[in-house]
Formats: C-alpha cells, structure tokens, sequence
C-alpha cells in the first residue's frame, strides 16, 4: 500500500496519548504488531521509549524503518518472533480486525509477551457506526463499503487518484473477546471506549487490555 495513503486514511487522532500513556505505565520495551509506517512507534521513540515493530508490507515497512531505524522486521506478524519477549504488547489501528480469525495474531503476541504482559489492542465497533446499522453500507466522495451484520464482515474501499484499495475486515461482538483470548492464553482484563469508560456497542472504538 501507498505510504502516504496509509498515513492520511489510517492516523486517528485520540490514539497516540493512549499508547504513550501505556507505555509510560508499562516500560519499555513496547512491541508494535502491525506497525504501518511507524506513526505510533516514532512518537514512541521519541518520548524515549524503546520501541520495535513487526509489517508485512514491504512498502509501508520501509517508511517504518525511515522513522525508527532498523527495529522493524517485514514480516508476517503471525510467525514471526523477535529473540526477546516485551512486558506490553500493541496492536493499534483496527489490525486485528483484519484477520478473519484473530487467534494467530493474539497467540503471536501472547508468544511475544513475557509472563505477567500486557496485550492491548483497539477494534472498531461496527454498531458504533452509521454502516453498523441498516442499509449496512456508506459511500462518501472517496470511500464506500457494505456491512453484512450476520457474518460481522464489512468490505470497504477507498478510491484516490483513480486507483482503489479495497480491505476487508471482520468484528468479533465484543463480549465474545474474553473466551478468544483465553483460548490463546491471554486473560481478558477489561474493555474500553477511548474516554476509558466500559465499552458499550456505542462506542465507535473499544480498547481490549489483556495480560499473558
């Protein structure tokens, strides 16, 4: 993907405190899975924390490795295992959305984690958004998608410049999350909206926190 398209289209901008913050909370070194282009990882860096990243795109691994040096493998983040493990764990950006299954991501970052880690990843919550809701679909100037509430899949795409990325995301309902972790040997420790109140179907985001 673009490494620019990936930034303007995949930057939020109340997410980049609550990494801090986790990080401030947690130590370092932190683990990013999933790191994109490195946005959350260089403003790690450069609060002074020590921070390492896992993407699978050459392209936006590359822009990563610009920003914060040689600390990102291009890799799968489901096989590949840094030679340390991290006392937390993140997977910002609605990553784990992106596998239809999220137990071989959660069981690599459980596998990263030390004993006693912390795990904390955001997901969007598709009944917190207008195409949550019936017709199920949204179409703007340059993005679109549909929703299938039964199979909790949405395909959505954004068109720029005549081309058109399509991605495809599924979205677990959000009490089924401490059995999913459990069965990647995680315990499911809370749930929360960006204000760090309980997340209700709501919130457009939730933020899972769990520890190996």
């Amino acid at each position: 993907m673009d490494p620019d398209w990936f930034d303007e289209t995949t930057s939020p901008d109340w997410d980049t405190a609550l990494w801090l913050a986790l990080a401030d909370a947690f130590g370092g070194p932190v683990l990013e899975l999933g790191c994109g282009t490195g946005r959350v990882l260089s403003a790690l860096r450069r609060a002074g924390h020590d921070g390492w990243g896992v993407e699978l795109d050459p392209e936006l691994a590359a822009r990563a490795r610009q920003r914060v040096g040689d600390r990102i493998a291009c890799a799968d983040l489901t096989t590949w295992r840094w030679p340390r493990q991290f006392p937390l764990v993140i997977v910002p950006c609605n990553t784990i959305s992106l596998f239809p299954d999220p137990t071989s991501a959660l069981a690599a970052a459980a596998d990263q984690l030390r004993p006693g880690g912390t795990l904390v990843f955001d997901v969007v919550v598709p009944e917190g958004r207008p195409w949550g809701h019936p017709p199920h679909c949204w179409r703007r100037a340059t993005e679109g998608g549909r929703f299938d509430p039964v199979e909790r899949r949405h395909d959505g795409f954004l068109e720029r410049d005549a081309a058109r990325e399509e991605v495809t995301t599924w979205y677990l309902p959000l009490d089924q999350w401490p059995a999913t972790l459990a069965r990647c040997g995680l315990t499911h420790r809370s749930t929360l909206d960006p204000a760090g109140r309980p997340a209700g179907p709501s919130a457009p985001v939730a933020v899972v926190v769990s520890t190996r």
